[in-house]
């Protein structure tokens, strides 16, 4: 199996992205959506001729993408490349933005994930003894100071 050269990929990616927001490859809405003209984009659309860079941004831009996007092989424009980078940082978004309620929970999760090990397990046997304390069979704790003599 040879690997295929990059106008064939071009192509491909380029009728992936027209048939998913066109219904089908379609060359006079690419021309007109991304400014070239209706030559141009039956060849890009038909792998005959070389992308060069300036035309690729311009057809990726259009789609919301970047030019290096539309270089990847078996290109999904549901689900476009990502850099690795970029695929932690929206799992770490999506996870913090699952994990913490709110603000105040993100810098409780913060602030314990900064503690060493001793000081997390003294926060989580507190946690937990505050926890059940807060069910209906026990009452709740009470905290207060020494009355002060005077």
């Amino acid at each position: 199996m040879t690997p295929k050269d990059i106008k064939s990929i071009v192509a491909e990616n380029v009728a992936a992205l027209s048939a998913r927001f066109h219904g089908r490859p379609n060359k006079t809405r690419l021309g007109t959506e991304t400014g070239i003209n209706l030559g141009g984009a039956q060849r890009v659309l038909s792998g005959e001729v070389s992308v060069g860079v300036d035309l690729l941004q311009q057809i990726a831009r259009r789609y919301g993408l970047q030019a290096w996007q539309l270089l990847v092989p078996k290109f999904d424009p549901q689900r476009p490349p990502q850099l690795q980078l970029e695929q932690m940082n929206t799992i770490h978004q999506t996870t913090t933005q699952y994990s913490a309620r709110n603000i105040g929970e993100q810098h409780l999760l913060d602030a314990f994930r900064n503690m060493s090990a001793m000081h997390r397990e003294d926060i989580i046997s507190l946690a937990q003894r505050w926890a059940d304390h807060d069910k209906p069979e026990h009452a709740p704790p009470v905290w207060h100071k020494k009355p002060v003599k005077t």
